[in-house]
Parts: C-alpha cells; structure tokens; sequence
C-alpha cells in the first residue's frame, strides 16, 4: 500500500491540532487547569498540560506515521 505524503510544516500543523484537541477532549487527566497566563500577557498551557501534551503529541506522531509518509524540508 501506497501512503501519502504530507508536507512537514502541514504535519506539525496537524499534529500540534490533533494532540490538542485529544488534551481538551480528556483534560480530566490533567490535575487542576489547562491554561495559566504569563506576566507578559500570553496563555500557556500549565505545566502539567504541557507534559500531558508532550505525550500525547508524540502518540499523535505515531499515529499519523501509520497512515502517511512525513515529506522532507
């Protein structure tokens, strides 16, 4: 079987997507908030939400190499 390709910047683009819509779809797994805001004015996530990300993020990349080829830069 053939997979498609996808460029890299879409792949990133799709992966950082996926992963976080998962987290807001199961942030039950997070203890306390998503989000914080930094001095500077910017949301983030918190700490912890940034791990669960991580993870999940790699999970993501996982998956979507089962189903397309990533292109080169």
């Amino acid at each position: 079987m053939i997979l498609p390709t996808i460029d890299p910047d879409k792949w990133v683009e799709l992966q950082a997507e996926i992963s976080g819509k998962w987290l807001q779809d199961h942030q039950d797994v997070v203890s306390g908030r998503l989000y914080v805001t930094q001095k500077n004015g910017d949301v983030t996530y918190t700490d912890n939400a940034q791990s669960v990300f991580n993870s999940i993020y790699d999970k993501v990349d996982d998956i979507l190499h089962m189903f397309f080829i990533k292109g080169d830069n």
